[in-house]
């Protein structure tokens, strides 16, 4: 028999009435929330050899920026090295979010200040975590995990090249990548104890509160619906953990907006964007939980790869690369036009800018230059890799990442440490220099040649070679 020993946990991080009626008031344009639709939660699996701990952790949030502040609390009350805590988040855009006042990590660059009722929400999180920490390891019992490899083609590539400039819409042939690795936690008499799910697309399904907010309340979302499904398909006696790919250019196959471009007799084009009722597309956001709900549950019984070894290595390193805002991004902020010729405040159509392939967008007038800090985890937990990114990268990136790596199966979990944004690969940027949430990397070239470089390193300091 082998030394692993696995526990799990879960805490419900709902905000209560009177903790959404002061996030609301705080900051209304951040957290547009009139009411809990469904519980939200954090999740938690503790992986050990009886003395050395490293814990899987995730959340129904749009990121988790609060890592630094996470583990240290994690550190102090359970001896938990902060390389082992593996975070990560569905990027749930129907939840608050996650921010506080003092310990925001190093890497991330606040969209806006913290508030008192961000900051205490977020302190209590962290409480819920370390709560859920606490329980899983007293529940560590002998345990064996396996691993499986399958498809799942509930996402889509969103940029799509058209007359009228690059824009989100269905692309089926760009950068596919439908890889659903899932995990299993089981005790040695077969009694499952967790699930672990690594899936990359976008966990945001109906974003109402980007339309005409005929729907704001907090919801769980993709990810966090299909880890609902996996637990209460075993009775609610597991904890499944959901989390989220390099989806920068993965979008759920149907989403609660669609763009439509229409063309006329004279070879006119128009956009149309159309919102749909938000009823119908709370039962298609079922559908899309079921369809990967079942394919985990299929999975999960056909699990070959078993180990009941305890094993642990992580390394991280930082890349800096050169960043602007994109056109798209300065649109949305209401920055100018694409020449350059506006002034801050006036906005200009995003779908103007259509660029050659290969041709990289011009800096954003009046943008100042600026760094972003890549923050680049790695770490061998059992034989499977798993990635950190502090960013949404796009597919290819996470692909790129697979390959570099010597194991057989590798999880690549992106809005860890929050989110620098939306990150391209070299054939991503040229579209539309489609960007981030707050800055962009220069190139997607740069982009790839940071990845190459730091993961190297890593490979070397995790796997010695």
């Amino acid at each position: 028999m082998g030394n692993l020993l696995v526990g799990a946990a879960m805490r419900k991080i709902t905000p209560a009435p009177d903790v959404l009626e002061a996030l609301n008031k705080a900051n209304p344009k951040a957290h547009p929330y009139k009411g809990v639709y469904e519980d939200i939660y954090a999740r938690v699996i503790v992986v050990s050899d009886g003395t050395e701990k490293a814990v899987i952790a995730g959340a129904d949030l749009g990121s988790f920026h609060n890592c630094e502040a996470t583990a240290k609390r994690l550190h102090d009350e359970f001896g938990i090295d902060p390389l082992a805590c593996i975070f990560s988040a569905t990027h749930n855009h129907e939840a608050p979010r996650f921010s506080i006042k003092e310990g925001a990590d190093p890497s991330f660059r606040e969209m806006g200040e913290a508030t008192d009722a961000s900051d205490e929400y977020s302190k209590w999180v962290i409480d819920q975590y370390a709560s859920a920490v606490g329980e899983a390891i007293e529940k560590l019992t002998p345990a064996r995990m396996g691993v499986i490899r399958g498809e799942s083609f509930i996402n889509v590539c969103r940029d799509l090249p058209t007359p009228m400039g690059g824009m989100q819409m269905n692309n089926f042939h760009k950068n596919p990548d439908h890889e659903l690795l899932v995990i299993k936690f089981e005790s040695l008499d077969g009694e499952p104890i967790a699930v672990y799910i690594n899936h990359p697309t976008h966990s945001n399904y109906m974003v109402w509160n980007l339309y005409d907010q005929s729907f704001p309340m907090i919801q769980a979302d993709v990810g966090g619906g299909i880890s609902r499904f996996v637990e209460k398909a075993h009775k609610n006696k597991i904890v499944a953990v959901w989390a989220k790919g390099c989806a920068g250019d993965q979008n759920p196959v149907t989403r609660s907006s669609w763009r439509i471009i229409n063309v006329d007799d004279d070879g006119e084009f128009s956009l149309e964007q159309v919102v749909f009722n938000y009823k119908d597309n709370l039962a298609q956001l079922q559908s899309l939980r079921s369809t990967q709900g079942l394919e985990v549950l299929e999975l999960l019984e056909k699990i070959e790869d078993w180990t009941d070894e305890f094993q642990f290595k992580a390394a991280e390193t930082y890349r800096n690369i050169p960043a602007r805002v994109s056109y798209t991004q300065l649109y949305a902020r209401g920055g100018g036009t694409p020449q350059g010729e506006g002034k801050p405040g006036q906005k200009f159509s995003s779908f103007g800018v259509s660029l050659a392939c290969g041709e990289l967008p011009k800096p954003v007038p009046f943008d100042p230059p600026r760094e972003i800090n890549y923050r680049l985890r790695l770490a061998n937990l059992c034989g499977v890799s798993f990635v950190n990114l502090n960013s949404e990268s796009y597919a290819a990136l996470g692909q790129l990442i697979k390959k570099l790596m010597p194991t057989k199966y590798t999880a690549v979990q992106c809005v860890t440490w929050g989110g620098m944004g939306y990150i391209p690969d070299t054939d991503g940027e040229w579209i539309n220099g489609f960007g981030a949430a707050n800055t962009n990397a220069w190139s997607g070239k740069m982009t790839e040649d940071a990845y190459t470089d730091g993961f190297t390193q890593l490979k070397k300091e995790v796997y010695g070679e």
